[in-house]
């Protein structure tokens, strides 16, 4: 894919970026543009960053992914100077998005960026296990089956429940057709 700069930066965690291809011509041509529509145009850029945002973080709602409400805070629409970054910038923002182990489930066009995901790992099964203790106690459940429920993820996976891709997906190609009307209004 081509590289995009801050068009639409697309980052499921802090430092990384998914990249889409035609936007370094995209923005080579809005640097060419006169100043009062090259700012019109990111304008356009940043509101659809935010439309996509809007979905991402209700489909994090609609599928009851929160807990202390860190993804929910963490997933947001960040303006650049020329567009929009996409980010959930949480340590397991991915696993949620593709799911683990054998539960894993990457659309095909995802499939080189969520590879660099495979086989991270972060803590120890002890603090895996602490953590599962202090969630089950917060949703009311009985923290003396978080080891054994510790177990049964590591086995079995957890599935996945993407929240930060599908709203892109769905609505890339209205970020063109946004742009179009708003460059086309000024030809």
């Amino acid at each position: 894919m081509a590289n995009c700069g801050h068009i639409t930066r697309h980052c499921i965690m802090a430092t990384l970026k998914f990249d889409i291809k035609g936007f370094t011509e995209l923005q080579t041509k809005i640097k060419a543009l006169p100043k009062e529509l090259q700012e019109e145009v990111v304008g356009e850029i940043q509101a659809w960053g935010n439309d996509v945002n809007a979905e991402q973080l209700g489909l994090i709602s609609q599928q009851k992914i929160q807990d202390l409400g860190a993804l929910q805070q963490n997933t947001k629409a960040k303006p650049m100077p020329d567009g929009v970054e996409l980010v959930s910038n949480v340590y397991y923002a991915p696993y949620i998005e593709f799911g683990t182990g054998p539960k894993v489930k990457v659309p095909a066009e995802l499939n080189d960026y969520a590879s660099q995901f495979r086989g991270k790992k972060r803590g120890d099964f002890r603090t895996f296990v602490k953590a599962l203790e202090a969630w089950l106690k917060r949703k009311g459940g009985n923290p003396k089956f978080a080891f054994k429920a510790a177990l049964n993820i590591i086995a079995n996976g957890q599935e996945a429940r993407p929240y930060f891709f599908p709203p892109y997906l769905r609505k890339r190609k209205d970020l063109i057709n946004r742009l179009n009307v708003v460059i086309g209004k000024a030809l």
